[in-house]
């Protein structure tokens, strides 16, 4: 990170002193957050100061003296005023401390960070004053880092939650890093900043006050007479595909496995040796408990069209082949399911993959004018079944694994996703039993080791769009109450605005460029909102946003791939981070076409990157004023 990225000044000119640095940033406040600049607080008595020199055993900076001189700190730790009502420092430093907590937090992080080089033992108000290199011991390290937390060192800002876990702190202890800030935190360890000194960490305040240049990735934001802190927003970039890296992959073959076996043969002293050679074979089946979702009177191609495959990956396949084919590359961590017919009923089967037949929505979708029973496996040992008719749940059960009546003390199994190896001591355990009700109540015989489904048709599902929670009462955006907002407007007004708010996000997050979604804001502009399904161009459009962002998501985090050696993803972070915007950005769209404004406006609110989001929001509830207005 570069000085400027901090904050710190270009110029070659010197430092302004303290004084001057908060001249400049009160009478910025004054001007620009009057309400901010009510709350700083008085001076710190010199009387004070010197009695917290001697408790700590620390001659203080002269930077810090004089900075108390002008304020004793500009919040304390029991202050139960909002972030956005004191002055604060850019995230996560928060207020500065005053002298009262900068004692109470410099002997609570002595006592859980002390460097033992230093002498502790020592009276501190005997040693107050004496010879700083006698003071402040060396320990032979030649980073002053490296320590837990140096005696010499104060922390001067109280950080976000004002519960000394984190912020910044002032060296004063002598040598190279005497009056330089660092930051600490109870995640990691101390760190220096560019800051060398108080005074430069100030004018910086100041520069940034004056000029929004950034300070740690955050901008200054006047608004409401308060001073905020707003990150500044990443450029715009186009993101690598997941879904179209998948396309550069072929679908593999079934899995093959070798394994050794034993020959005997003479050995060299007439007894016997071990000859080992390798055969190919295919890969058993796996064990067969699946997720299983019953459908009756349609068909596997129908069930498999409502679930959402894709159909380009349509096709026949084992469950060998398809569980390969689902953990491969190709399937760019989209679910394989397979359906098949059994009597008057079709079965879908989850094969890899995020399990849909369990997903309210997808039953929904399977039953429509029909009936579907859904079966699942879910923590250990547990079996889960619903029933539905018609789009409308009507029934669920739950069963649980028992204990073991041979091996009590037997720890239960974690369960696998798509299949539950049978318990040698349990042959009817709460799966079976499951299958006993379904046999009992809907009539369908399946028999998951005995039903010889063979190969399926099945395929790559683009998961059906999530459903939306219920509208829920005026929220709170980053400290901006909506309530206010929403009664001075008319619902009409309220649209309008947050229209202009979702053509903003739009923009920001770069999912104006797909045509399914200009599409959709210019029947919105012209008055006509559409509808989205699952099936039409925008809902199509949606889901596949959601699968690229669980796809990016997916091949960074927490996927085996990571520790084969040498192994470069094709997605970055950036990539994550932008197919996550545009999912949560189409996700707010759909809130605005189908929910309340109100609704809509915090989910919109909630994703803008724009620091002046709160001011361009009021500004579109004025312009949609004033052409209800004129309309009028």
């Amino acid at each position: 990170m570069t000085a400027m990225d901090h904050g710190a000044s270009p110029s070659p000119h010197p430092t302004p002193s303290v004084d001057e640095s908060w001249d400049r940033i009160e009478a910025w406040l004054a001007e620009h957050a009057p309400v901010t600049y009510g709350t700083l607080r008085p001076p710190a008595r010199e009387e004070d100061v010197e009695a917290a020199q001697r408790e700590l055993g620390v001659a203080f900076h002269p930077d810090l003296i004089a900075s108390l001189r002008r304020h004793d700190g500009t919040a304390r730790r029991d202050d139960r005023r909002n972030a956005e009502d004191v002055l604060e420092m850019p995230r996560p430093y928060g207020p500065l401390a005053g002298l009262d907590d900068l004692v109470h937090g410099t002997l609570f992080l002595r006592s859980f960070g002390a460097d033992p080089a230093e002498d502790f033992g020592a009276d501190p108000a005997e040693d107050f004053g004496a010879d700083p290199a006698e003071d402040f011991a060396h320990d032979g390290s030649d980073r002053e880092e490296d320590a837990g937390w140096r005696r010499a060192w104060l922390p001067i800002t109280l950080g976000i939650g004002r519960d000394t876990r984190g912020g910044l702190f002032l060296s004063c202890r002598e040598g190279a890093r005497y009056g330089a800030l660092g930051r600490y935190s109870d995640e990691e360890p101390p760190s220096f900043t560019p800051w060398t000194s108080l005074r430069r960490f100030l004018a910086a305040l100041a520069d940034s006050l004056e000029t929004r240049r950034p300070i740690d990735g955050a901008v200054p934001v006047a608004f409401d007479g308060r001073l905020l802190w707003e990150d500044v927003p990443e450029p715009l970039v186009e993101p690598r595909s997941a879904l179209a890296e998948a396309e550069r992959h072929a679908e593999p073959e079934p899995p093959v496995r070798e394994y050794t076996a034993e020959v005997p043969r003479p050995g060299p002293d007439g007894g016997r040796a071990i000859a080992f050679f390798l055969r190919r074979i295919t890969a058993p089946t796996p064990p067969d408990r699946p997720d299983v979702v019953f459908v009756e009177h349609l068909e596997p191609a129908e069930v498999l069209r409502r679930v959402g495959v894709v159909p380009h990956t349509l096709r026949d396949r084992s469950r060998a082949r398809a569980r390969a084919a689902g953990e491969s590359a190709w399937a760019a961590f989209r679910p394989m399911v397979r359906a098949g017919a059994l009597g008057t009923w079709s079965c879908l089967l989850d094969e890899t993959g995020e399990p849909q037949g369990r997903r309210p929505e997808v039953l929904r979708r399977l039953s429509t004018g029909t009936r579907a029973v859904a079966l699942w496996r879910q923590g250990r040992g547990e079996v889960h079944l619903a029933a539905y008719e018609d789009g409308r749940p009507v029934r669920t059960e739950r069963l649980h694994r028992r204990p073991s009546p041979s091996r009590p003390g037997r720890p239960h199994r974690a369960v696998l996703s798509s299949s539950l190896p049978p318990e040698e001591d349990e042959p009817h355990g709460p799966y079976e039993e499951m299958l006993d009700l379904v046999r009992e109540t809907w009539g369908i015989d399946f028999h998951p080791g005995e039903t010889d489904l063979g190969v399926l048709p099945g395929g790559l599902v683009l998961p059906l769009l999530d459903d939306l929670p219920q509208p829920a009462p005026y929220s709170t955006v980053h400290h901006l109450d909506l309530g206010p907002a929403v009664e001075r407007a008319d619902e009409a007004t309220l649209r309008a605005a947050v229209a202009a708010q979702l053509r903003r996000l739009a923009a920001e997050t770069g999912i104006d460029a797909h045509p399914e979604i200009a599409d959709a804001l210019r029947l919105v502009d012209a008055g006509r909102p559409p509808t989205v399904t699952d099936d039409d161009p925008l809902g199509v459009r949606l889901r596949t946003l959601n699968a690229e962002a669980h796809a990016a998501h997916r091949s960074l985090v927490g996927h085996d791939r990571w520790t084969r050696p040498g192994f470069r993803p094709a997605i970055t972070e950036k990539d994550r981070r932008a197919w996550t915007s545009r999912a949560r950005a189409g996700r707010a769209l759909r809130l605005f076409l189908e929910q309340p404004p109100h609704v809509a406006g915090a989910a919109v609110l909630e994703q803008r990157t724009s620091p002046d989001w709160r001011a361009e929001f009021l500004h579109d509830l004025d312009h949609a004023r004033g052409a209800r207005a004129v309309d009028g």
